[in-house]
């Protein structure tokens, strides 16, 4: 990925899941890579694949939240946002993530509450400071 060399990671991908077609984390990883290539439509079903095989990692679900985010479809969003977080309550980069929705969407009281908790979670991290005060 650092190398943005998303086409050729795709094709690696591909080629573990020919042989592993449940391995949810090359599910994962080619879903991201074909997020960063624009082709948000096949991310989401990798995303979703992978969820279905594994519907506790809640990184499954935030990734699927940002990709249905680009898509502009907000509630489904925020609904794999909110799952993540059920998830995975302690993650400040979940919260964050929700609680830009959240502002997006005009859920400003919800929003804060986000950013807070992220704040609380690691209060090392400048994002939920920045965007609590935005």
């Amino acid at each position: 990925e650092a190398l943005g060399r998303y086409e050729e990671a795709v094709e690696c991908y591909e080629s573990i899941l020919e042989q592993d077609p449940h391995n949810t984390l090359f599910q994962n990883l080619k879903g991201t890579a074909l997020e960063y290539l624009g082709y948000f439509d096949e991310a989401l079903n990798c995303y979703s694949s992978a969820i279905e095989q594994e519907p506790d990692n809640a990184g499954f679900y935030n990734n699927k939240g940002n990709v249905l985010h680009s898509l502009g479809a907000l509630d489904e969003s925020l609904e794999c946002y909110n799952m993540s977080v059920d998830l995975e309550e302690d993650n400040p980069g979940h919260l964050i993530n929700r609680g830009s929705l959240q502002e997006e969407m005009g859920l400003f009281a919800e929003a804060i509450d986000s950013y807070t908790r992220a704040i609380e979670v690691d209060p090392s991290n400048l994002q939920p400071y920045l965007n609590k005060v935005a």
